[in-house]
């Protein structure tokens, strides 16, 4: 997981190679391009001048200063003769805002959108976000769903809106939905992690089965950390109810993991096709009792045909 410090380490490797870029470029052109190495030298003595003026005679600086831009435009006026782009020496910013320092602003340095933007797709990914772009609450369309459910599917939304846009302050820590197949629940499982992370804050969202996965593998004592599960601000489970059942480790390791996600104050979202009476039944009381507790949880119940199989019909 990319983090700022590797973020504006990659920034200045970058800097420095367009740099490298540069000083070849002056080299070939002081072998092949009469007149600019003069000029180069002029502008560099005028640049130095200014550096050392600076402290002690700011009148002198800004003459020097000067002096070194007409040494620029001169620069210019020869390259562009000579059939060579004006901006030949200068560095390819991908960034413009910040010239790929990473920051913008003058008196108050502050981290460019280019960086943020960087920390947050890589945030969607390590969240296990399949299309972060278009499963958001802004793409969400009330009208796949059958006519006499879009008053019903409205309160869903909104409650899961409200979720996302004051948490961690919300009502209640966690959400359960369960419905049949296909009827958005994943979806706005998505919604709100991608919500979560755009304000800053940790989230993943995990499948059942690969969840059980992770299990096993630690089970059979494997070097696979759980901690990651554990300390995320915001878990979304995924398909709760498709994962293999085995002993000592299916319900055993999902009990330990959303107790202690309990005990530290952690929120909690799960997606499943089982009712609340069907979890009891598949996990047992003692389990079922941390997914289905209404003190701590919203249990919201999804309709409707498979939305799924209307798209490719």
């Amino acid at each position: 997981m990319a983090n700022l410090s590797d973020i504006l380490m990659e920034y200045t490797q970058y800097r420095d190679e367009q740099q490298r870029a540069i000083e070849t470029k002056k080299a070939e052109l002081q072998r092949s391009l009469p007149g600019f190495g003069e000029l180069e030298n002029a502008r560099q003595k005028a640049q130095l001048s200014r550096v050392r003026a600076a402290l002690l005679d700011p009148e002198k600086a800004k003459a020097y200063g000067e002096e070194a831009d007409r040494m620029i435009e001169e620069i210019h006026r020869l390259l562009t003769a000579h059939g060579y782009p004006e901006d030949y020496l200068e560095p390819v910013h991908r960034c413009p805002l910040c010239r790929d320092t990473g920051y913008v602003g003058r008196k108050e340095k502050r981290l460019c959108s280019c960086v943020r933007k960087t920390l947050l797709m890589d945030a969607y990914a390590q969240s296990n976000l399949i299309d972060p772009l278009h499963q958001n609450f802004e793409s969400f369309d009330l009208h796949v769903y059958d006519e006499e459910l879009w008053p019903y599917m409205t309160k869903v939304h909104e409650l899961c809106y409200s979720y996302a846009e004051n948490f961690p302050h919300t009502e209640k820590k966690n959400l359960l939905f369960f419905g049949p197949t296909g009827v958005g629940k994943s979806y706005l499982l998505s919604c709100i992690v991608k919500r979560v992370l755009d304000e800053g804050h940790s989230a993943m969202k995990i499948t059942a089965f690969n969840l059980f996965e992770l299990f096993r593998s630690r089970h059979r004592g494997e070097n696979v950390s759980l901690t990651p599960l554990v300390e995320t601000e915001l878990l979304a489970l995924d398909d709760l109810g498709t994962e293999p059942m085995m002993n000592n480790i299916t319900v055993e390791y999902l009990f330990n993991l959303l107790n202690e996600r309990i005990q530290r104050g952690r929120h909690t979202l799960v997606a499943t096709n089982l009712a609340p009476s069907q979890i009891k039944r598949h996990y047992g009381e003692r389990l079922a009792s941390r997914l289905i507790n209404l003190e701590a949880a919203h249990v919201i119940r999804f309709e409707g045909r498979d939305l799924r199989l209307g798209k490719n019909q």
